[in-house]
C-alpha cells in the first residue's frame, strides 16, 4: 500500500549479449511509455508515474534488449490510499 499520488518505478535489467536498448513501463491499461536509465547504476531504470487516483494499480514492464528481442512481461500490483497517516 502507497500513500502518496507518486510512484517511482525501478527495475535492475541486464542482458549479456546485446545489451539492454530500451524498458517500457505501463499502469493499468494505459500504453507503455519508455523508462530512463539511472545515471548511477546503468542496469536499473526508473519511471516515475505521477497523479494516480486512489486505489488498485498493476505496473508492466518489458525490456527489449539490442537485438529487439523482448522479455516477458513482469508485473507489480499495488493499491494507493489517499487517508492521511496517524
Amino acid at each position: 500500500m502507497v500513500n502518496s499520488e507518486r510512484v517511482a518505478v525501478r527495475t535492475r535489467v541486464t542482458d549479456a549479449d546485446s545489451g539492454v536498448a530500451t524498458v517500457r513501463v505501463a499502469l493499468d491499461d494505459a500504453d507503455a511509455l519508455g523508462a530512463e536509465r539511472d545515471v548511477f547504476d546503468l542496469d536499473v531504470w526508473r519511471f516515475d508515474l505521477d497523479g494516480i487516483a486512489e486505489g488498485a494499480h498493476v505496473t508492466s514492464v518489458v525490456a527489449v534488449d539490442g537485438a529487439g528481442n523482448e522479455s516477458e512481461t513482469r508485473t507489480v500490483a499495488f493499491e494507493i490510499d489517499d487517508t492521511p497517516s496517524l
